[in-house]
């Protein structure tokens, strides 16, 4: 299953530039004004980003609009939080962050404001703006405020030391009662990168501001491709083995000449779904497959001739077993797209999850179309159909690309 993450921020500036950190990284991405509209769009959303509205609220109600938000999103499913933070200390900080912590029973926040590109920068726990450090920038008196959880700075030399070194500080920081909010220092973007890398390894909850946001939509975990091509033509072939060679996606053959037999393709379809599941649900983009060479498809021409098959009736029964397995895995695992070679394979498909159409978008490449399936229990998700022979060693690869990115 997919990680959802939500962004809950107190600005609707705020709400969109660290939203647009997850939208560059290929993620359906969405900003909501009112809350009680997320059953509309939470579904169909890797991230949505939640203007609360309350910078300019007292503590308490910033308190309890936050943790209700909270509480609806995680209702909804999104089980990773970032809380976006003015990168200037504006806003109700301790209170917000406090009402998530109780809302989401965490321990452990990391707050780290800076937003270097823009001379932001956390010094001794002081946020310095354009080389000045301005009254009041002390965030731990800020976040005081409104938190009761115990405060911890952490200095630049730490952070600096890398991951474990900041790993072993906050292990030593820990407050008595175990709620500790850490105020880490940083300057750069590699120490943002280290410093989403732990808060994400300890479960905490990440604060800070659209640099922070950015670090974490690296390390946040795609939806998985899944690509099934049934196409006999060897360019097709030679694009699969270049998808994989490349690591884009691991490559599942199906054992087509067994699968002939009507008693075996049950077992068949199960056992290759199952280690299809099992890929994706690890985030590893996957190619579901006929044949690897000609010498596969010889032997399953072969075959069906010893059991009396018609070369129709042969690309039929191959299709189907396709289609099967994809509904299969379907029904397991959320993908973030479909890619589908050969035009029989691409019915068969479409058939067998519910499918009664495409709603054509662009066109990728020339004569690869990416469309939005019509109908059924996956209506909307994005599909690639591409005839066999259609496009140079690299179109598949080029695909998947601008699949997991979003372009």
């Amino acid at each position: 299953m997919r990680e959802r993450l939500a962004i809950i921020a107190d600005d609707l500036t705020g709400a969109a530039d660290s939203a647009v950190q997850f939208a560059k990284a290929g993620m359906t991405t969405r900003v909501l004004t009112d809350v009680d509209k997320l059953h509309r769009f939470a579904r169909a959303s890797d991230v949505v980003s939640l203007d609360t509205e309350t910078r300019e609220s007292d503590g308490r109600t910033a308190y309890l609009k936050v943790r209700r938000s909270a509480r609806l999103l995680k209702q909804s499913g999104f089980r990773i939080f970032f809380k976006k933070l003015d990168s200037t200390l504006k806003g109700n900080l301790g209170s917000e962050i406090e009402a998530l912590m109780d809302e989401l029973g965490l321990s452990t926040s990391v707050v780290a404001p800076a937003v270097p590109e823009n001379r932001r920068t956390t010094v001794d726990g002081h946020q310095i703006v354009n080389g000045r450090e301005t009254e009041g920038s002390f965030i731990p008196d800020l976040l005081r405020e409104g938190a009761k959880a115990q405060i911890e700075c952490v200095p630049l030399a730490v952070v600096r030391r890398g991951r474990r070194a900041l790993l072993e500080r906050m292990a030593r920081g820990k407050g008595p009662r175990g709620r500790t909010i850490f105020v880490v220092d940083a300057t750069n973007g590699a120490e943002l990168r280290t410093i989403a890398e732990v808060g994400k390894e300890l479960g905490a909850l990440l604060c800070g501001a659209s640099a922070l946001a950015a670090q974490l939509s690296r390390l946040h975990r795609f939806k998985p491709l899944l690509a099934v091509c049934g196409s006999s033509n060897e360019a097709s072939m030679r694009q699969v083995k270049e998808a994989t060679d490349s690591a884009l996606a691991t490559a599942v053959k199906v054992d087509t000449r067994s699968a002939l037999i009507k008693e075996e393709t049950g077992k068949i379809s199960r056992v290759v779904a199952k280690r299809v599941a099992g890929l994706l649900s690890r985030g590893e983009s996957t190619i579901i497959l006929s044949a690897e060479s000609l010498e596969d498809v010889n032997d399953t021409i072969e075959a069906a001739e010893e059991m009396g098959l018609r070369p129709e009736e042969t690309r039929e029964r191959v299709a189907k077993l396709l289609g099967k397995i994809t509904r299969m895995v379907l029904e397991e695992c959320e993908v973030r797209a479909l890619l589908v070679t050969g035009g029989e394979t691409a019915f068969s498909v479409l058939k067998e999850i519910g499918a009664y159409g495409l709603q054509v978008e662009q066109e990728l490449l020339p004569g690869i179309p990416i469309s939005k399936l019509l109908g059924g229990r996956h209506e909307g998700l994005k599909v690639v159909t591409k005839a066999g022979g259609f496009g140079d060693v690299s179109a598949m690869s080029v695909v998947l690309s601008c699949l997991a990115t979003g372009r």
